[in-house]
């Protein structure tokens, strides 16, 4: 065979590919079953593996990993086929010992069928909640919140859904707009505008597109000349945003975001301070 592969380079990274697109396939699988709780690492691990051979022993499990013993393997096995993830398929007859008993990988369709069900359920819930989300927004009962989320993903995703239940207006005072390239903030905009919330927008230098693609969506858009302060959000008088630059190795951004009606009120008034000194994007800007 390894003559024949270096005969054939074009045969030789054919089977690379579909060894590495394998590998990809297993590690997927494996960081969603960590991720959604239906098994720890370990199980995950011993799983993954009986995908890969098809049938599995406890041997098996200790040579793989050789931190199991066997009476460890042989139990976790059991518990796997406790929770739908393997058939035990035979026993060896002439020994007694647990490590003769051999267990069959289940599909992951079978074994996962709850948790994919539960998945397609689940665009529904969240639209249900979405209802109840605004009624939140829209009747505040809790006293003064002040949230620091860290992760920039989580921060944009909140971020978006809170400014995609404006009702009434939404006011940013930006830099250059770069938070427009989020898929999620682009939406919540239309969202917003679909409400019927004014949307107006205080920038230094956005680039071309932006500013195009703002007065597309009906954003009222001006160009800040003089007032120069740190980029903020607010949305109906209720949630201000504020990012945080964070991140050692690279840049990222935190948000720091409240319902404390002084700070509100503080930013709002630089809004306006902002404004005066702006004038309205003109079409040879755009």
């Amino acid at each position: 065979m390894k003559n024949k592969l270096n005969e054939s380079p074009e045969i030789y990274s054919n089977v690379l590919s579909s060894l590495s697109k394998k590998e990809d396939l297993f590690r997927a699988l494996n960081s969603f079953l960590v991720a959604t709780g239906k098994l720890d690492t370990t199980d995950a691990n011993i799983y993954v593996l009986a995908l890969n051979k098809g049938v599995i022993n406890s041997s098996d499990v200790s040579d793989e990993f050789p931190s199991i013993r066997p009476n460890t393997a042989i139990a976790r096995l059991k518990t796997l086929a406790k929770k739908g993830f393997l058939d035990i398929v035979s026993k060896e007859t002439s020994s007694r010992r647990p490590y003769a008993i051999i267990f069959k990988a289940v599909h992951p369709r079978i074994a996962l069928k709850e948790i994919l069900e539960m998945t397609l359920e689940l665009p529904g819930l969240l639209s249900r909640y979405d209802e109840h989300w605004e009624i939140l927004a829209e009747n505040p009962k809790q006293d003064t919140e002040t949230w620091l989320s860290k992760s920039e993903r989580v921060a944009t995703r909140i971020g978006a859904s809170i400014l995609s239940g404006a009702k009434q207006e939404v006011k940013i005072y930006s830099h250059d707009c770069s938070w427009f390239k989020y898929f999620d903030i682009q939406q919540s905009l239309k969202n917003a505008r679909s409400n019927g919330a004014t949307v107006s927008v205080v920038a230094h230098n956005p680039e071309k597109s932006v500013a195009k693609s703002l007065v597309d969506l009906k954003v009222s858009l001006y160009k800040c000349e003089r007032f120069f302060g740190p980029p903020f959000c607010v949305v109906d008088k209720n949630w201000l945003f504020l990012p945080v630059q964070s991140g050692t190795l690279s840049k990222q951004f935190s948000t720091f975001r409240t319902n404390d009606k002084y700070l509100i009120n503080n930013f709002l008034s630089l809004f306006e301070t902002a404004l005066g000194c702006s004038t309205p994007w003109g079409k040879k800007d755009v």
